[in-house]
């Protein structure tokens, strides 16, 4: 609902209009993420996902919330993850550095520990970027799907994806806007126009 504006008619032009809103400031103009839910088809690529593009995700891929993400009441991947996935892999620019975790940070997120047996386990997460299947990271060649991942447990065995890479997103149309535009202007507009029109008699001078 705050994604939309009214454009009311005037004197000089007699036509109203019910629209998205433009950008401003740092927000992104509504029509960028509502157009895809009223007409379908693809999205274009978020600011994060460009972001991921620069440390390891396929260039052009978009990346989809797995079995690791936490989802907020809408149904999107919680924003707080997001930030918290960027900075931990430092893929925040240059005008947000500061921004990106260290080394003692992401330390302390690992938590670190010997289990019972002796063995080195992960009591908190470390998150890893696979490239893809086949693709190499240092001297190992990746065997998971690309996207971002999180283990945990002893010597990280505990593994589960947190965003995976796909090259195309296909939505279907969810918001009637122009539907509902119609069906409300059918139904109101003679009560409106008659309402309009006897308040415009009576103050006229």
């Amino acid at each position: 609902m705050s994604a939309v504006r009214v454009i009311r008619a005037r004197k000089e032009s007699l036509s109203a209009r019910v629209d998205f809103k433009d950008a401003s400031g740092k927000g992104i103009s509504a029509d960028r993420y509502l157009w895809p839910q009223v007409f379908g088809g693809e999205r274009g690529l978020k600011r994060s996902e460009k972001a991921l593009a620069r440390i390891g995700l396929p260039t052009g891929s978009y990346a989809i919330p797995a079995a690791g993400a936490e989802m907020d009441v809408y149904g999107n991947m919680s924003r707080g993850q997001i930030v918290r996935l960027l900075s931990y892999l430092q893929a925040f620019g240059e005008q947000g550095y500061r921004a990106n975790s260290t080394t003692k940070s992401r330390a302390r997120m690992a938590k670190v520990g010997t289990s019972q047996d002796g063995y080195r386990r992960i009591n908190g997460v470390v998150y890893f970027v696979s490239r893809g299947r086949g693709s190499m990271s240092g001297n190992r060649r990746q065997t998971l799907p690309a996207g971002i991942w999180a283990k945990t447990g002893t010597h990280g065995v505990d593994v589960k994806p947190v965003l995976i890479a796909t090259k195309q997103v296909e939505y279907r149309p969810l918001l009637e806007f122009y539907e509902t535009a119609d069906r409300v202007a059918n139904e109101r507009f003679e009560v409106e126009y008659a309402s309009a029109l006897d308040l415009a008699l009576a103050t006229a001078k």
